[in-house]
């Protein structure tokens, strides 16, 4: 089964989706949540083009925009290239509000330029942790201190200087695999526990975002998301089927007929709750085939 790898980085160019006809009314929770039902986004913001200064502007402040100069549009940026494809092809023409509003990807370059290269950068740590709990689950990782300890601690002449050292690890709570990080946080301070606070958290702080960077998110055709950890496979326990006994002979000669039956209904009721039951999957999974269950019964508003 191919699946798409997601970065714990910004997301390309081609992940972004404008919108466009929306009226005074429509605000820009009105489009995350409809938005949402297809998978997380990384940011969503309404920008006015007749205030260059201020591209980012709040629902009441471009109400008037919106209705006179109509230079007012959204742009919304998922994590998925195929989440936000298939939400253009499914909201693209909705009415809102009485309006008919456009929903279209980032159009390719009209020339290809080799000088231009886009710029990747890495999330914040907020950013990396909404990630986590939107694929993952909220309580399928969690983040642990190996180890932290102070390498240097002085004073200086502009006050004093400390240094901390960590090293975070995040584990899948599902396997046990993990991923470790590494980070260094320094500062100059007045105060002496200024000095050792703010370098403590800077430490931290890059240890879990350099371990979140070695992580990735691989998304399955069934909008189910896996985890690659470098160095950690998976457990054999978990990549091992466990060995059934398909005969019934042998139990039937160690233990008779009846410990026989209970053995073989044991197995079918495995059987029924293994169809039953979904694979795991995160907080966003979970929402979005619901989501998709409604949308094939009602199909989109």
């Amino acid at each position: 089964m191919e699946g798409e790898v997601i970065l714990f980085q910004s997301p390309s160019d081609n992940n972004t989706v404008f919108i466009h006809g929306f009226n005074h009314r429509t605000t820009i929770e009105d489009l995350v949540d409809r938005l949402t039902m297809y998978g997380p986004l990384l940011r969503a913001k309404i920008v006015d083009k007749s205030k260059p200064d201020d591209d980012t502007q709040t629902p009441s402040e471009t109400s008037q925009t919106q209705k006179e100069s109509g230079k007012v549009f959204a742009v919304a940026s998922f994590y998925s290239l195929r989440q936000a494809q298939e939400a253009v092809a499914e909201l693209n023409g909705i009415i809102l509000h009485g309006s008919r509003i456009s929903f279209r990807l980032r159009p390719p370059p009209k020339v290809y330029d080799a000088t231009q290269v886009e710029k990747i950068y890495p999330l914040t740590i907020n950013q990396c942790i909404e990630m986590a709990n939107s694929f993952i689950g909220y309580n399928k990782w969690c983040s642990k201190i190996e180890n932290i300890q102070s390498t240097e601690l002085e004073e200086t002449d502009n006050g004093f200087r400390c240094v901390f050292q960590c090293t975070i690890r995040h584990i899948l709570k599902e396997d046990g695999r993990y991923c470790e990080g590494f980070g260094v946080g320094e500062s100059v301070q007045d105060l002496r526990y200024e000095a050792i606070n703010y370098a403590r958290k800077k430490a931290v702080t890059e240890a879990r975002k350099n371990a979140f960077s070695r992580m990735a998110i691989i998304l399955l055709e069934n909008n189910k998301a896996m985890v690659y950890v470098p160095d950690c496979p998976l457990p054999e326990a978990l990549l091992e089927p466990e060995e059934e006994v398909e005969e019934t002979d042998e139990i039937v000669a160690d233990y008779g007929d009846e410990k026989a039956d209970q053995f073989q209904y044991k197995k079918r009721e495995r059987e029924e709750v293994k169809k039953e039951e979904p694979a795991p999957m995160g907080v966003w999974a979970r929402g979005l085939q619901l989501n998709a269950n409604k949308r094939k019964k009602t199909g989109p508003k």
